[in-house]
């Protein structure tokens, strides 16, 4: 994740690429790898956008991360009552 914050914060204020040039590599890079073509997209940003989108995604991760220990902690629950109807 740190390599991907530093691609995406360090795009220069102006975009480098042409959008021509960016969806050529997006292109080559295929389906299989979404944070590549995450990457690339970020050329086309200003380090502003970077961040937002930095941010956001930092937000999604924390979202994910509580839904799945929400989730685990129901299925430990319904292990439990399986585990009781068994007796």
């Amino acid at each position: 994740m740190d390599k991907v914050k530093t691609d995406l914060l360090e795009n220069p204020t102006i975009p480098d690429k042409s959008v021509e040039a960016v969806f050529a590599e997006l292109r080559k890079i295929g389906k299989g790898s979404p944070i590549s073509a995450l990457v690339q997209y970020t050329k086309l940003f200003t380090k502003e956008d970077a961040q937002k989108v930095f941010e956001l995604f930092s937000k999604l991760k924390t979202a994910l991360e509580a839904s799945i220990a929400v989730d685990e902690e129901k299925e430990g629950k319904n292990d439990e009552l399986y585990d009781e109807l068994l007796k």
